[in-house]
């Protein structure tokens, strides 16, 4: 048995994430992949009026409740929007917001997200400056139709 070290690496399939596993064996991420991934794709929970028009749910992950915090971000709220620069803008926010709890725990010293859309698909760019350490760079495409999102 193999000690462990990080946390368990999840990968994006169609419209989920799963634990990423080698013979048998979970893998683990002791980079920061992972948080990302949870910190992004974790729909945290809004208030009625932050809803989009036509939905009742407000969102929010159950560990909330044992936690006492929120985990996750609002892009889940952008899904009907359409791809603009409004878009753009809230996409970036809502990804920034997500992720700030790295710098309260000092994990990162700054984040920084780029965010721009081709067609159907939205390109985006995470640099996580980690506290005496080097950048680190993380791409995206999500296919904004069919919510698959692919690390490039």
């Amino acid at each position: 048995m193999s000690r462990f070290f990080g946390d368990l690496k999840l990968f994006m399939d169609i419209n989920s994430a799963d634990i990423d596993v080698e013979d048998r064996d979970a893998l683990q991420d002791a980079g920061l992949e992972t948080a990302i991934i949870i910190s992004l794709f974790t729909d945290a929970r809004v208030f009625p009026e932050e809803l989009p028009e036509g939905l009742e749910d407000l969102g929010g992950f159950w560990g909330d409740l044992i936690l006492e915090e929120s985990v996750g971000s609002k892009l889940w709220t952008l899904r009907r929007k359409k791809l603009n620069n409004t878009f753009l803008n809230n996409f970036e926010e809502f990804a920034i917001q997500a992720l700030s709890w790295m710098i309260e725990e000092q994990i990162a010293s700054s984040i920084e997200v780029d965010v721009n859309y081709i067609g159907d698909t939205v390109n985006f760019e995470i640099r996580i400056k980690r506290p005496e350490k080097d950048l680190l760079n993380f791409r995206y495409s999500l296919n904004w139709e069919k919510q698959i999102l692919r690390r490039n």
